[in-house]
């Protein structure tokens, strides 16, 4: 699928929901949900696929929450699909995520690793993710998580697999225990206006709990959205993720728009960005967004600008369902060195 198809694949699919009152009346506007997915990269080829949910909110002042399954096929022959639940329980005190899917993706790297090599490399997976969380205060939650891992990195050839072995890029099998917290002041889960949200927590990978590896990681995530003029946005991300005695599979990596996620790694990351999201009409939105992630061993490492990849990139967002304020959008981002892509995806990127 040619990039401009998932262009107008995106008018379509608003021109065909735009239907719905704008009011976004509840009596117009079914529980059910389809959106398309789709990504094209120059590495990774062109994607699409749709994501399919149920909506229901359990109380009036509980989120949306969300209940559904997704699949996705790409030109590389890679495809990924997975179940899905995001509960908003008992007027919002009890918070539960679950996921359980797998994939493959048959990536070509053209610079794997920082080598100035191409490498072709396959990663199939397969995983379920769980967690619960109890709000203990007004914006406070606290709980707990836990992950089943089964991942293997293989390459198109046999010297290629010895290579990634060597390294310890041979991928792992491990499940994981951990805790996490969550501060939540947004005026809107889907599309926040203003507020912050803050997320911390571990995750404990152990041969004791039935896995191959055993090491930690420790993830902390901080946005803030701040409205300003008619109905425009600008929102903050920072991100840290932070590896302890970790294989090489399991080490942090870049995780914005414009690259691969998976082609750079280091022991830890960190990430800056924000984005504008600038009101243009009552179901449409213009975002503008710019990062730049660190990759280090050690904090001091980013004071070296060959660790710093920087993206930027322009967008167009749809709200998709008026009453929850859910948006599509789809967004380009172009990175370091020639790496972009063009995402067409469901809810905000943070």
């Amino acid at each position: 699928m040619k990039p401009y198809l998932s262009i107008l694949m995106f008018l379509a699919l608003t021109a065909a929901n735009g239907v719905q009152g704008s009011d976004g009346s509840a009596s117009r506007q079914s529980p059910w949900l389809l959106a398309p997915v789709l990504s094209s990269n120059p590495k990774l080829g062109t994607s699409a696929g749709a994501l399919g949910a149920y909506v229901h909110q359990f109380a009036p002042e509980a989120p949306p929450s969300m209940f559904g399954a997704m699949a996705q096929y790409s030109t590389t022959d890679s495809y990924t699909y997975g179940l899905f639940a995001r509960a908003y329980l008992g007027e919002d005190r009890h918070r539960v995520l679950g996921f359980v899917g797998g994939g493959k993706a048959n990536n070509d790297y053209q610079d794997f690793l920082g080598s100035g090599r191409e490498v072709s490399v396959t990663d199939d997976i397969t995983l379920g993710y769980a967690a619960w969380l109890y709000r203990v205060s007004d914006h406070w939650y606290l709980g707990g998580q836990g992950l089943v891992n089964d991942y293997a990195m293989l390459g198109s050839n046999e010297f290629i697999n010895i290579g990634l072995g060597l390294l310890g890029l041979d991928g792992f099998s491990s499940n994981a225990l951990g805790l996490k917290a969550e501060y939540d002041s947004r005026d809107n889960t889907e599309a926040p206006n203003r507020g912050i949200f803050f997320t911390a927590g571990n995750l404990a990978y152990r041969e004791a709990l039935g896995g191959e590896e055993s090491f930690d990681v420790y993830n902390a995530s901080y946005a803030q959205y701040f409205a300003h003029g008619a109905g425009s946005v600008l929102a903050t991300h920072a991100e840290l993720r932070l590896t302890d005695d970790a294989p090489p599979s399991g080490y942090s990596s870049i995780r914005m728009r414009g690259y691969v996620q998976g082609e750079f790694r280091d022991t830890h990351s960190a990430l800056v960005e924000m984005e504008e999201r600038y009101f243009l009409a009552e179901r449409w939105r213009l975002a503008a967004f710019a990062g730049v992630t660190c990759l280090l061993d050690s904090f001091g490492d980013c004071g070296d600008t060959s660790n710093l990849y920087a993206a930027a990139g322009l967008g167009v967002h749809f709200v998709l369902r008026p009453r929850e304020q859910m948006t599509i959008r789809l967004d380009f981002a172009r990175g370091e060195g020639g790496s972009q892509g063009l995402y067409m995806a469901f809810g905000q990127a943070f």
